[in-house]
């Protein structure tokens, strides 16, 4: 099964550049990790009352692919700094199920 990684961006004392993440940061993650694997992504604007303002969710074909992309993230990371003041948390497994109506 797939390899998800999840990251949870929390409300951070400046607003979170949306437009940004979804036209520059993605599309360099895109560009980057597709040769590592990356399947697919979907980012979700969660309720900010619960603490956290963005979800963005990866889907890698595996966990050796991710562990690659790992090592290739410097201007990823670095990239953080052009749409938020705050750091993800990262949460990473092994999908063991899914479901579609």
């Amino acid at each position: 099964m797939s390899y998800i990684v999840t990251l949870l961006y929390p409300v951070g004392q400046k607003p979170f550049d949306l437009n940004y993440y979804l036209k520059n940061h993605m599309t360099l993650v895109q560009k980057r990790w597709a040769q590592y694997g990356l399947q697919d992504w979907e980012v979700v604007k969660l309720d900010p009352a619960g603490g956290n303002q963005i979800k963005c969710i990866l889907r890698f074909k595996d966990e050796a692919g991710r562990a690659k992309a790992s090592g290739d993230s410097d201007d990823i990371i670095g990239d953080i700094s052009n749409y938020t003041d705050t750091k993800p948390a990262i949460n990473q497994g092994v999908s063991v199920g899914t479901g579609k109506n």
